[in-house]
């Protein structure tokens, strides 16, 4: 029997329906904020005849001054049709609820309806309701799903934990959290499906079931290419690149935090020699404390030695309390191109925090702990990332300057290099340097990989990704094919195993929720497990936004990216296989297990959660008013 999962989408009991809308043609250069009233613009035919044409309008749910009222089939346009399944939705509620049962979230991104389940102290346990199409099933209906809404002057604490689910009662990792979750919103059907959905044009039925398949296990290579699939044993087997030159590691420090360091300090090097085949030696750097003086006499000591790799190990009381401490090394040492590592008092008294310490340190001297077996061989990873400078203007949030990097890797997880892709203060110079830049990238690697796929975070716009599609389409020719996809961790879907018990897919599971969109389980139950180790996350959503093949010719491209209508031998060629994008999202489930940063360290692709650290350290260091240095070119700094 096939195996599926149930999505958290409920399709509508009644697919085929019609309603009525309020319309008025749209003229050139027309924009929404002309109306006073709530209208957008969608495409609809002309007539109700057969073969009408399709043309761009006005659409108002409400009469309207001068607008045609015109009868819509729920499937002319099923965009259209959730914003009419919201609309009755919200009144629906105004109808029979009380404010304190639900509440509009009417964001610029999302419209759903919040129903709340449990209020209390600390916030609102809700479940939303967001009218949808699913593509892949071609159905009309809602996702639904829950989430912990904390209140303002709540601050962030154990019992938030518990009420998100992340957390059990005994503050431990909530194993059962798909099955609570799923259970809250069988809460919330209880509550309010036969109050406000059933025997309505909002009826709905169960969750949608869908086909799931399997990813390829994340396979480790270590020493001598071995195959291993826990990245632990590279206890076992040894570091797949070590560092053959002399390494010089200082311990900058106070003189009274010598004894809190001293059992660290046998430990540390230790693991270095010993597991990181390190010819490493150890210096102390006693001082007053985090100061200008003696930051600059030790950049100066180790600039002027020998030795081609050093790092500076820092220890601080409480890595947020003396954060400024902590971006002030970490700038000025990152400048002059010196690996730093950073200890607390918390984490030098954690016997386990050791060996991720060990491991960020080899990374960020340029050694290679390990790679993942790439799918795709001899193919470039672009992460891209935005540090864009944002401000409050007139009650708006309003960008004064954009900022955009690439972490580059190769599909096996190495990284490569980090480079400033556009920086400018408006829009228009930012777009023009972005394209310039990345023509600069696929020239630089373009003749050494089959391959070059760009990994962009859901945060970046239309107007980055539009200027992306304009610019390999004025190349006159590639010789590699090119891919664009789009990874968001953080979404509005899940889905539940219901063949188990605790509801949890298992790890590398595969759903697809359109011809281009899919959703994959970096972490899950494991083999044949059917208890949950400890919380696993939600799914991470992935889109083939576009991609161009390096035998096209400039006309084919440029009239795939045309949006023209294609013929069947035309789709055939222009459009990924199967085989092609499981490939491909088979490398972004490997990435996310590249990640140097520990053993057990965040299980996202690192294309783009290195995108994500890197970013956090460009607006800290902004919002300090560092002056920006050079950081591409450098060692893995961030991890």
């Amino acid at each position: 029997m096939e195996k599926k999962l149930a999505l958290n989408f409920s399709p509508l009991k009644k697919q085929n329906f019609r309603f009525d809308v309020y319309r008025k043609l749209k003229k050139t250069g027309e924009k929404k904020e002309s109306f006073s009233f709530v209208v957008s613009d969608r495409a609809l035919p002309e007539n109700n005849k057969a073969n009408a044409k399709f043309l761009r309008y006005w659409v108002s749910l409400t009469p309207q001054k001068d607008f045609e009222e015109f009868s819509v089939d729920s499937f002319v346009n099923p965009y259209l049709t959730t914003e009419y399944l919201y609309y009755g939705l919200k009144q629906r509620c105004n109808e029979i609820l009380t404010t304190n049962d639900f509440f509009p979230d009417e964001s610029f991104i999302v419209n759903r309806i919040k129903f709340a389940i449990n209020n209390l102290r600390e916030g609102k346990q809700i479940v939303w309701v967001e009218p949808y199409y699913l593509k892949e099933t071609k159905k009309l209906g809602f996702l639904i799903d829950f989430k912990f809404d904390k209140d303002k002057k709540q601050t962030f604490n154990r019992k938030v934990q518990q009420l998100s689910l992340s957390l059990d009662s005994d503050n431990r990792w909530n194993k059962s959290f798909y099955a609570d979750r799923y259970s809250l919103i069988r809460t919330f059907a209880q509550k309010f499906y036969k109050k406000v959905f059933k025997g309505t044009n909002l009826d709905f039925s169960t969750n949608e079931l869908l086909p799931v398949s399997y990813l390829e296990k994340k396979c480790y290579l270590l020493a001598n290419n071995r195959e291993v699939f826990s990245q632990y044993k590279l206890k076992d087997y040894g570091v797949y690149e070590t560092i053959k030159e002399e390494t010089t590691i200082y311990f900058y420090y106070k003189q009274e935090e010598s004894n809190i360091i001293r059992e660290f300090y046998g430990q540390l090097e230790d693991l270095l020699k010993n597991t990181y085949q390190l010819n490493v030696k150890f210096k102390s750097y006693k001082a007053k404390g985090i100061n200008n003086k003696d930051i600059s006499n030790l950049i100066s000591q180790i600039e002027s030695s020998d030795n081609e790799k050093s790092l500076v190990i820092f220890l601080l009381k409480h890595k947020d309390q003396d954060s400024d401490d902590y971006y002030k090394c970490k700038y000025e040492f990152t400048k002059h191109k010196i690996p730093t590592q950073f200890l607390t008092y918390a984490t030098v008294k954690n016997k386990f925090s050791i060996q991720n310490l060990a491991l960020q340190i080899f990374s960020k001297l340029g050694g290679i702990p390990w790679r993942v077996k790439p799918k795709n061989q001899d193919c470039l990873i672009i992460g891209l990332g935005q540090a864009n400078n944002i401000e409050k203007k007139g009650g708006r949030n309003v960008i004064t300057k954009y900022f955009a990097y690439s972490v580059l890797l190769d599909s096996s997880g190495i990284y490569k290099s980090l480079k400033v892709v556009s920086e400018a203060d408006n829009k228009s110079t930012y777009l023009d340097s972005l394209g310039k830049n990345l023509i600069d990238i696929f020239k630089e690697y373009g003749n050494n990989y089959e391959k070059i796929v760009i990994h962009t975070p859901f945060k970046v716009k239309r107007d980055e990704l539009k200027k992306i599609k304009e610019t390999i389409t004025k190349l006159t020719s590639h010789d590699f094919d090119f891919v664009v996809i789009r990874i968001n961790t953080k979404n509005k879907y899940f889905a539940y195993n219901k063949d188990l018990n605790s509801l949890t897919p298992r790890e590398s599971s595969l759903v697809r929720i359109s011809p281009n969109e899919y959703l994959i389980w970096f972490e899950g139950l494991q083999n044949q497990d059917e208890t949950p180790q400890k919380r696993y996350a939600g799914p991470t959503y992935i889109e083939f936004l576009f991609w161009s093949k390096k035998d096209w010719s400039v006309e084919e491209r440029k009239k795939f990216f045309s949006n023209e209508k294609l013929s069947d031998e035309e789709r055939s060629r222009f459009y990924l296989s199967k085989i092609e994008k499981e490939n491909f999202l088979q490398d972004v489930i490997n990435l996310s297990g590249a990640n140097w940063r520990g053993f057990n360290a965040k299980s996202l692709p690192v294309s783009i959660y290195y995108c994500r650290i890197v970013s956090d350290f460009i607006k800290e260091f902004r919002q300090r008013n560092y002056a920006r240095f050079d950081f591409s070119n450098l060692q893995p700094w961030f991890l």
